[in-house]
């Protein structure tokens, strides 16, 4: 989807840069490259299982909870995944978020369960070493597409600044 994305914008670019000007024609990459990270952040959200912990992944914060901590995952009213510890309270997974496409698939309701085998399992001796965690989510490409965006709008300010 994204090479497709791309190729669309710079052919779009070129465009409206040969009708109007390259000083028209770039404001169509900054754009883009909002769009790129936005849905990279998005469709980065996820729960992971590992041996000792749970881990939720939001676009903006990340979620580690500890595996020997009473865990309990839920689907809400609205369809949406949550878990909940005494550390940390109540988490809305985004990856879980509920949709009408939920409704006949059922990814979140097989989360539930399979969060729920995964805390009834026996907890390995050497989980008891990890701790709750609450962590900006770090998304490379995302994050540098944003930054690209901005540092792209600058530069295209600044030069139609200084030619007139």
């Amino acid at each position: 989807m994204f090479p497709s994305l791309g190729a669309g914008m710079v052919l779009a670019v070129i465009a409206v840069s040969s009708n109007q000007g390259f000083g028209e024609g770039w404001k169509g990459i900054p754009v883009l490259l909002v769009f790129y990270g936005f849905t990279g952040r998005i469709i980065s959200s996820e729960v992971s299982l590992s041996h000792d912990s749970l881990t939720v992944v939001n676009p903006l914060r990340t979620y580690t909870l500890p595996r020997s901590s009473p865990l309990r995952a839920l689907k809400d009213d609205s369809g949406s995944l949550q878990v909940t510890s005494q550390e940390s309270g109540t988490i809305d997974a985004f990856a879980f978020g509920g949709s009408i496409i939920d409704k006949f698939v059922g990814t979140v309701a097989e989360a539930e369960r399979e969060i729920a085998v995964w805390v009834n399992a026996a907890v390995p001796a050497k989980s008891v070493g990890v701790t709750y965690e609450k962590r900006w989510t770090r998304c490379r490409w995302p994050d540098l597409s944003l930054l690209l965006a901005f540092l792209v709008t600058t530069v295209g300010l600044v030069a139609g600044a200084l030619t007139g």
